[in-house]
């Protein structure tokens, strides 16, 4: 799938179990969490910037808010 696939407010389900980490001046290593293959969450954010683009995602299980960068869009289908 593609950016232009998603919407903010799109449901997402995980295909595959992967790593995220929160940023924003965390120490190395602090802030690490896996998406499970299954997992479900919403787009709440569309972004771009020249050629980057990345979707922010909240994850209902993690609670959490994380975002996906293009390269990993296919870690992801239309839950």
């Amino acid at each position: 799938m593609s950016f232009d696939d998603y919407e903010a407010g799109s449901k997402v389900e995980a295909v595959a179990t992967f790593e995220v980490q929160m940023g924003m001046g965390a120490p190395t290593g602090a802030g690490t969490f896996n998406v499970e293959a299954g997992d479900t969450g919403e787009v709440t954010i569309k972004r771009k910037a020249g050629k980057l683009q990345w979707l922010v995602i909240k994850w209902d299980r993690l609670g959490r808010t994380f975002n996906l960068n293009a390269d990993q869009f296919d870690l992801i289908k239309p839950g």
